[in-house]
This record gives structure tokens, C-alpha cells and sequence, in this order.
């Protein structure tokens, strides 16, 4: 007999109706699949990306009719064969306060090709991310590749300073049953940051209220949870 243990998920929002005051609203999912851990980086599975990226943001989007749409970049061109470059946007806040910035995508980006994150797979091809400017990232490609884009739409961004100062540089191993503070804990630039997590009983998120995005718009993970 098969044994399933349920996750409860609940996203607690804010209406978005305007004029008029704002009324608090908690929405409870039933899950058969913990996330696991909210280390970002750890695993890349759908019960986890389903979560993390309600918290956590990447530099592309997809809309509604899964074409790609900016997301904590604007806008990207390909300026040689093998070098692309990203406009971040500005003024996007962490859910701690702090500011991100490029040095947050490039350190984003080398966390997750380092082992022992299992989101290497999607950067494959890629040689090194640099910084540019303060608005500009540069991604150089071994050979050329034309839909790299494409593979940063599953790709979070996190806090170096975040990181560095509770010793998470590196993904968790989740093989090795690592722990580490970014499995319970997290700070990302998402629609609802972590309230709460506590492995097969319940993951509690709350609305970020200066996330950057249109507040009148779920993310797609949202609806797929």
C-alpha cells in the first residue's frame, strides 16, 4: 500500500481591488510532494520549481502564451556570436530590503553551474558571466547559441550578500543530505517571500508587497500548484 504524505501550501494575499481597503486572504493547496528544500539551486524538480519560483525570480519570464517576456532583465541581444548581454531592471528589492544587482546575477549564475547544484544542466554551454556595468550582465558561450534565453527562465536569482553572510555559497547537496540555512530559509525577489517551512507538514508564503512585477497577475507557478 502506497503511503502518500500531503504538504500543505498556503499562500496568504492581499486583494488587489483599488479604491477601497485592502483585506487579507489566505489560500490553502493541498500537495502530494514536499519541495524539499528552498535551497533554489539543490534540486530542479517540478514539486520544487513550483515553489521556489513563487519566491525566487529569473532574469526571463515566460507569459501567459509561454512566449519569453522580460523579467529581472529587460531586455537581452546576442552582440557576437558566442556573447550575450543582459539590461537588468533597476530598483528591484530582495525580500529583505537589500538591493539586487548584477553582482547578484553573476553570482546567481556561477552558484548554479558549481557543484553540486542539479541546475548546471540548463547553463550548458556557457563559459562565464561578468559584469558589464551596474545595469549590465554579459553571459560568453563556448560555441554560439542562439537560444540561450531560453534556458534562463528556470535559472533563480539570489543574494550574494545573503549567501556570504550565512554560508550558502554553494548549493546545498541534497544527494549528501546536506543541511543548510538556505533549506529552511530564503530571500528572494519573487511575488511571496517564505514565511514558514516545515518539511511534509506545511510551506507558508506571504505576498511581497515591493515585488516589481504587476500585483494583479499570479505567476504561472502559482496557478499550476
Amino acid at each position: 500500500m502506497w503511503c502518500i504524505r500531503f504538504m500543505a501550501l498556503v499562500l496568504v494575499l492581499a486583494a488587489f481591488a483599488s479604491p477601497g481597503p485592502t483585506h487579507a486572504k489566505t489560500l490553502r493547496i493541498a500537495s502530494a510532494f514536499d519541495p524539499q528544500t528552498m535551497d533554489p539551486h539543490a534540486i530542479a524538480l517540478l514539486y520544487h520549481s513550483r515553489i521556489a519560483f513563487q519566491v525566487y525570480d529569473s532574469l526571463v519570464h515566460r507569459n501567459e502564451a509561454f512566449k519569453l517576456e522580460p523579467g529581472l532583465a529587460l531586455s537581452w541581444q546576442m552582440t557576437s556570436p558566442t556573447v550575450w548581454r543582459f539590461k537588468l531592471r533597476q530598483g528591484v528589492k530582495f525580500h529583505d530590503g537589500s538591493a539586487f544587482t548584477v553582482d547578484d546575477a553573476v553570482f546567481s549564475i556561477q552558484r548554479a553551474m558549481a557543484p553540486p547544484s542539479q541546475r548546471a544542466f540548463q547553463l550548458k554551454g556557457v563559459a562565464t558571466a561578468r559584469k558589464v556595468d551596474e545595469a549590465t550582465l554579459e553571459l560568453v558561450t563556448d560555441a554560439p547559441d542562439a537560444v540561450l534565453p531560453e534556458k534562463l527562465t528556470f535559472l533563480p536569482m539570489m543574494s550574494r550578500a545573503w549567501c556570504e553572510k550565512h554560508g550558502v555559497q554553494r548549493a546545498q547537496d541534497f544527494n549528501g543530505k546536506q543541511e543548510t540555512h538556505a533549506v529552511r530559509h530564503a530571500n528572494g525577489t519573487g511575488a511571496f517571500r517564505l514565511e514558514r517551512y516545515e518539511p511534509d507538514v506545511r510551506t507558508v508564503l506571504k505576498r511581497h508587497a515591493d515585488w516589481w512585477g504587476k500585483p494583479t497577475r499570479l505567476r504561472a507557478g502559482a496557478r499550476a500548484t
